[in-house]
């Protein structure tokens, strides 16, 4: 029989067939529950519905309707999450670690080794696929969804005992203490430490670490952060997208009025097709904020300065005719009648980032729409396109367009979702509702959220499945690279590519 943990896991993160089941928003939910059943024989499902109606309830009645749409789930990397951590955790400055006597290594690679020790049991309890007795003894320790030192050593055998009580000294929280306004995402029950879902663990992980940070800094080891944080995130937009577009040039400066010289992060170029990128790797977290209008005024404080930077760029170039960069290969000379403009974000604002333009007038450009990204949706549309033959600039363009023939209408709540809908043709509701006129005759403040599901009623989501074509393609990069980059066991790395190369 599997244990309370193990089922509140596989429950929290929809495991086993079970789609149709009421979606948990909040980890909290779940502490509460497992708290109840240590001492008590719970009804997991009857608890869910009593707390999640409630909230909902709550939801409704606060008026809040901005803020509930930021709540809706959003499928996310959990290997990127791994790299914008590295970058965090290596932008900070040596001498806050002195402090703590702690280091960027044991933070990075030690939550590496538990993610990947959670994917390989994840998977070993909730798949089909049996697993080798041999196999199981280098992925496996315990499976009721606790580790220890036994289990990291499995993934990472330097781990040591001191390391690891540290690591949790610093994250980790009480089980039976923690309330609904802490941050929840990785707990301690007496010697036992334990996550409830991979993704939301990594993200508690990151700002987790900056709170730290932040709450002790000097001013100078915060302007060296913020400066190195911003340089690093550059470096991975740019490392990224040189992969899958003919030419991407990084760190360009122009000349818009003879000698004022300004920066541009990453220019992209496809033939006569160009792409202008202002990278921002900001704070962004909306835990804790309880008003709509507190949110706006948090999402317009992390985006204007791109939008600025973007606008005056695109002004340069609908002025002169034509462009001029300057950086290390050189000049990047040509003329472009269709630029765009796409301001990418570390932290992702993915329930709004499709919908800036309706939800900041100020930002809409008659006749350049900007556009806004967060680097894992931008990664899964490039690695998607570039795996379907299709050509990301056709896409942007086709986004512009709706734009601007649509400025008030909120479209997708997801990039990647959008993104399917575009790229289908004529075979979604969107494209119906574009080609027989309705949008121009409905209220322009119309808000269209799509979903999808398969012949069983199942919800099937194309951002589901993107994430994944993403994790599956980044966690190639970690077999190959995992022992160099993380640390981890040689032989762990061969036994779990194995064994998820057979479920795939």
């Amino acid at each position: 029989m599997e244990g309370l943990l193990c089922n509140i896991y596989k429950r929290y993160n929809q495991f086993d067939n079970q789609n149709n089941v009421i979606t948990v928003q909040n980890q909290y939910t779940m502490i509460k529950i497992y708290r109840e059943g240590k001492s008590n024989l719970v009804d997991i499902e009857t608890q869910i519905g009593k707390i999640e109606s409630q909230r909902i309830r709550d939801s409704i009645d606060s008026s809040q309707g901005f803020l509930f749409e930021s709540h809706f789930i959003q499928p996310k990397s959990m290997i990127i999450r791994v790299y914008l951590l590295e970058i965090i955790a290596r932008s900070i400055p040596k001498s806050f670690y002195d402090r703590i006597n702690y280091n960027a290594d044991s933070i990075i690679e030690l939550t590496m080794a538990i993610t990947l020790y959670y994917i390989g049991l994840q998977t070993y309890k909730f798949s089909d696929m049996k697993l080798p007795e041999t196999q199981k003894r280098n992925i496996i320790g315990r499976t009721d969804f606790y580790f220890g030192i036994q289990e990291l050593e499995k993934v990472r055998g330097k781990t040591n005992r001191e390391e690891l009580e540290k690591y949790l000294t610093l994250f980790s929280k009480d089980v039976n203490k923690v309330q609904e306004t802490d941050t929840l995402g990785l707990y301690m029950d007496k010697e036992n430490a334990f996550i409830i879902c991979i993704d939301e663990y990594l993200d508690y992980i990151i700002f987790e670490l900056e709170s730290i940070f932040f709450s002790s800094s000097t001013k100078e080891e915060y302007s060296e952060y913020i400066e190195t944080k911003g340089i690093a995130f550059e470096n991975l937009v740019h490392g990224i997208t040189r992969n899958f577009v003919e030419k991407s040039y990084h760190t360009l400066y122009y000349y818009p009025n003879g000698n004022q010289k300004i920066e541009l992060d990453v220019l992209l170029k496809d033939g006569d097709d160009i792409a202008l990128l202002e990278c921002k790797s900001g704070t962004f977290n909306t835990f804790g904020i309880d008003k709509d209008e507190i949110l706006k005024l948090k999402i317009q404080n992390k985006t204007k300065k791109a939008y600025k930077s973007l606008k005056t760029v695109l002004k340069y170039i609908e002025k002169s005719g034509e462009y001029c960069f300057k950086c290390q290969q050189g000049k990047i000379l040509g003329n472009s009648s269709n630029p765009i403009a796409i301001h990418v974000s570390m932290y992702p604002m993915d329930f709004i980032s499709s919908n800036m333009h309706a939800l900041f007038p100020q930002y809409y450009e008659v006749n350049n729409p900007i556009l806004t990204i967060s680097i894992e949706h931008l990664f899964a549309i490039l690695l998607d396109s570039n795996i379907n033959k299709r050509n990301i600039f056709s896409y942007w363009k086709l986004r512009k367009n709706d734009i601007l023939k649509f400025p008030k209408i909120y479209f997708d709540i997801n990039e990647l979702d959008l993104y399917y809908q575009i790229n289908k043709g004529e075979n979604t509701i969107l494209a119906e509702l574009k080609n027989k006129n309705v949008l121009s005759g409905m209220n322009p403040d119309l808000k269209i959220i799509s979903t999808f599901s398969n012949q069983f009623g199942d919800e099937v989501r194309p951002a589901s499945n993107a994430i994944k074509m993403l994790d599956s393609f980044l966690l190639g990069g970690v077999f190959e690279h995992g022992k160099k980059s993380f640390g981890i066991n040689k032989r762990y790395l061969k036994s779990l590519k194995d064994y998820l190369k057979e479920i795939n």
